[in-house]
Formats: C-alpha cells, sequence, structure tokens
C-alpha cells in the first residue's frame, strides 16, 4: 500500500477536483456507477415478533471486541504536508480513489446544527473540490438545507440571500487508514455551476429532485413513486424511468419520448434545489498508527482570511 503523504502536488493547487455521473469537468473525476447488491440489508422481521411497549423483551447487549491495528505510512512531520489543506486533501484523495478496496471514497458525514443546537449527521457524496473548498449538491428546502441556510422571517420576505451557517465534513478511508475532517462556513455556489452539474445527472435522478420533497413525512413508497410519475409526465419522460420500469414508450404534455430518448429530455433545475460548498477555516489530517499512537495534523487560519495555514500536530 503507497500512501503519498510527503509528495507535494506540482502545478495543480488550481485545479477542480470534480465527481459526477457525466464529466462536465476534465480534470479530477471519477465515475462510480454500483450495482452490487445489498447483501447486508437485514431480514425483515414480521411486525408480531417486534417487542411491545407494553411487554418489553430484555435484549442482549453489543458488544465490541475488533480492535483493528492501523498500520498507514503516518505523517512524519508538518514539512511533509502541503501548505494549503485543499492540495493536501487531493493528494490523499487520489490514493483513496487509485484503491480498489475503498468503496466510495467521496462518501463523507456532513454535520449541521439546528437554531436549537441539535446536531444532526448524514452521509453525503462529494461531487467537487475547488480552490475555495468542498461542493455537495442537496434540497435547499431538507433539514440539512434549512440548517445551512436558516432564513429569517425579514430574509424570507424580503428574499434577502442567507448567509450559511458553520458545518463539518469527515471522510474516512478505511482501507488506507486515513481519515480528514473539515470545518467551514457553507456557502451556495453559483447558479450556472448548480445547472452544469444537474444538467449531467442521469435523467431519473433530475426527476427524483423534483420528485422529492427531501426530509418531509411520506405515507409510503406508493406516495414517493406516485410524485414520481407526475414529473415524469410534466416533463415528457417515459413513465416508469426514474425507477426502472420504463415502458418502451409514453406520453407527456412535451410529446413522446423513447426511452433511449429520455437521457436528452430538457429537465429543468428546481428552485429548491442546488449546491453547497463548505469554505473551511479548519482542516485536521489523521493517519492511523500502531498502538493508537496515530499522527494529527490540523490546519487552521481566519475565517474568510487568505493569509498562510498554520499547521500543528496535534495529540492522538
Amino acid at each position: 500500500m503507497s500512501l503519498p503523504c510527503q509528495p507535494r502536488l506540482g502545478g495543480t493547487s488550481s485545479s477542480l477536483l470534480s465527481l459526477c455521473h457525466r464529466n462536465p469537468f476534465p480534470t479530477w473525476t471519477t465515475t462510480t456507477h454500483s450495482l452490487r447488491p445489498n447483501i447486508l440489508a437485514p431480514t425483515p422481521i414480521p411486525h408480531s415478533q417486534h417487542s411491545s411497549m407494553s411487554s418489553p423483551t430484555p435484549q442482549a447487549q453489543i458488544k465490541i471486541d475488533n480492535h483493528e491495528t492501523y498500520l498507514s505510512q503516518g505523517i512524519p512531520s508538518a514539512s511533509s504536508l502541503s501548505p494549503d489543506p485543499i492540495a493536501q486533501f487531493r493528494e490523499w484523495f487520489s490514493s483513496a480513489l487509485a484503491d480498489k478496496d475503498v468503496i466510495e471514497p467521496e462518501a463523507m458525514t456532513v454535520s449541521t446544527v439546528s437554531a436549537e443546537g441539535i446536531p444532526s449527521t448524514r452521509v453525503v457524496l462529494l461531487k467537487q473540490v475547488d480552490d475555495k473548498g468542498w461542493i455537495f449538491y442537496t434540497n435547499y428546502e431538507s433539514r440539512k438545507g434549512r440548517e445551512l441556510f436558516p432564513q429569517t422571517e425579514t430574509e424570507a420576505e424580503t428574499g434577502t440571500e442567507t448567509r450559511g451557517s458553520y458545518a463539518s465534513l469527515a471522510f474516512y478511508w478505511r482501507a488506507l487508514h486515513l481519515s480528514v475532517r473539515v470545518v467551514g462556513r457553507a456557502e451556495k455556489v453559483t447558479p450556472q455551476e448548480t445547472k452544469t452539474y444537474f444538467d449531467s445527472r442521469p435523467v431519473g435522478s433530475r426527476i427524483g429532485a423534483w420528485a422529492s420533497k427531501q426530509s418531509s413525512e411520506l405515507s409510503g413508497r406508493e406516495e414517493l413513486e406516485e410524485q414520481v410519475k407526475a414529473m415524469e409526465w410534466q416533463f415528457g419522460v417515459p413513465e416508469g424511468t426514474s425507477i426502472g420500469t420504463a415502458s418502451a414508450v409514453a406520453a407527456g404534455p412535451k410529446g413522446q419520448n423513447s426511452s433511449k430518448e429520455a437521457e436528452n429530455v430538457d429537465v429543468s433545475v428546481p428552485p429548491f434545489w442546488g449546491g453547497v460548498r463548505i469554505v473551511p477555516f479548519e482542516v485536521e489530517f489523521w493517519a492511523g498508527r500502531p498502538s493508537r499512537l496515530h499522527d494529527r495534523f490540523r490546519y487552521t487560519r481566519d475565517e474568510g482570511s487568505d493569509g498562510a495555514w498554520k499547521i500543528v500536530r496535534l495529540s492522538p
């Protein structure tokens, strides 16, 4: 296993790292279409076998005995790292992309906090990294979106753009025993950036963005599928395209489109959907070492500053 911590990126500081289904960005790309069956899906338990509130059944405790030995090459010193954390991330991410044992290296946890101080964490896929920060896409009206861009009544009435909140990201590449943690402020990407990415998505994903009222309650799967059908009809996409049951030809208000033609249907970007960039002011790199004596280095600088990053080693 080769983990390049020491080499720095030569001439790539302005590169754009982009992950998307069809690549509008020629540099730093990956395509990850996986059709692996979910072999870890739990077997459904009949409702009658679930313990009830009135007659609780004692549950066995979960005991974790696994003690993984971490064997990364480590980080010798701050001088072995790039002075720019985004450049250093690109270097580690390239190693993760190149290693067949790393599944979905772009998967990251995104943590937000509500106005009441209640945290929320979910796994999201990284889509781009530019010189300003890490980019993913979401429904701005979802819980995640509302916590990233909370809007006051005055802002809602006047249409004032909401300043983004703080958020954190975390990547963990188990096969490499490497992790990266990012803390920064959220900002919306430009409408053109959102459109470029949105248009690169498969038509089913574009329809899904319209159909899903993300984080809202559903009465059942059928309700979601009906919403999808309605959006397919509205945009003239063959019914079932988005959920894999499309007929050869189906009609919509924009005419008939064969399944092969569906990908070329013009599906506009929903006004409530778009990109989020996390602009960092703190980034930590972690490399697992034996006996839990890990290497940790933290980059910090004042929020909004273009100055040099301060790099310090942290105790494991």
